[in-house]
């Protein structure tokens, strides 16, 4: 139901787009991820240690306006973080698949267009798995003491610099909203900081 729920809206989405009156041009992106995780258990809040990740995918930028855009997207986002525990070092590793939703403003530049923006996102996990030095066990996605909720969400903050041969440069953080665990003392959220390149091309 989930699943079903998410490829509906994901269609909306982009039909929306589509049929709005604007300019618009395609583009990818890819980069590194630094991703972490806020945990609070037993009223004790912590961060865990950053785990480097990717970010790979396509997003339509959609000028309403020379200076302000909207910027629907479709990408592969690695999550997760590190953490120590009884002399071991664990990795959480999460993929998902994500949609965001960015509404951008655009700064005229001599060579490119400075850029800073944010908004939402929505994301379906892929694959779950934690790591202990060279083993890796598969997690569970689903509702129970022992899984995790498969449905994440938050906000993502970005600015970066596209120049005018398309290339595009970029730094951004998403904050996850949505706690993950489904445990009753304990609670998680994804958050990441990453760097990324990309280019656009195809507007019209």
């Amino acid at each position: 139901m989930n699943k079903t729920l998410f490829l509906l809206g994901l269609t909306m989405l982009f039909s929306s787009v589509a049929k709005a009156q604007a300019t618009f041009a395609f583009g990818w992106k890819a980069g590194l991820n630094l991703a972490s995780e806020i945990s609070v258990v037993d009223g004790k809040r912590g961060t865990t240690l950053p785990a480097a990740s990717y970010h790979v995918g396509l997003y339509l930028d959609k000028r309403i306006k020379p200076t302000f855009a909207i910027q629907p997207g479709l990408f592969i986002q690695g999550k997760g973080g590190e953490y120590k525990e009884d002399g071991y070092t664990y990795t959480d590793k999460l993929t998902y698949l994500e949609i965001p939703l960015n509404f951008v403003f655009y700064m005229p530049l001599r060579k490119g267009e400075l850029f800073y923006g944010l908004g939402p996102y929505a994301a379906f996990g892929l694959s779950a798995k934690i790591k202990r030095d060279n083993i890796t066990v598969d997690l569970e996605w689903g509702d129970r003491e022992n899984q995790i909720r498969q449905m994440d969400a938050g906000v993502n903050f970005l600015t970066g610099y596209k120049f005018e041969s398309g290339v595009v440069l970029g730094i951004a953080s998403g904050i996850g909203l949505i706690n993950l665990s489904n445990r009753n003392n304990a609670s998680f959220r994804n958050q990441v900081a990453s760097i990324s390149v990309g280019y656009e091309f195809g507007r019209k």
